[in-house]
């Protein structure tokens, strides 16, 4: 199951963490794109108590160029 809920496609890879500093991690799924080749990655940096701080989206073209970062927090400008 995907730490995101129903947010990401059902095909993600492994959630992947890294500690980041300051009792902060960063957890991430990578889940292929509909144009072959493209990815995106669900990305989360959790406290140390356990909440979510910030959440975003980065998408990537086949060539790995970045080509769209959407903010996934509705009170850090995204829309869930």
């Amino acid at each position: 199951m995907s730490l995101w809920g129903s947010i990401t496609h059902a095909f993600h890879t492994a959630t992947h963490t890294k500690e980041v500093g300051n009792g902060q991690t960063m957890v991430w799924e990578k889940v292929p794109g509909d144009v072959p080749g493209s990815r995106a990655y669900y990305i989360k940096v959790i406290d140390k108590e356990g909440n979510a701080i910030d959440a975003y989206k980065n998408s990537y073209d086949p060539k790995g160029n970045l080509i769209h970062l959407k903010p996934k927090m509705p009170d850090l400008g995204g829309n869930s």
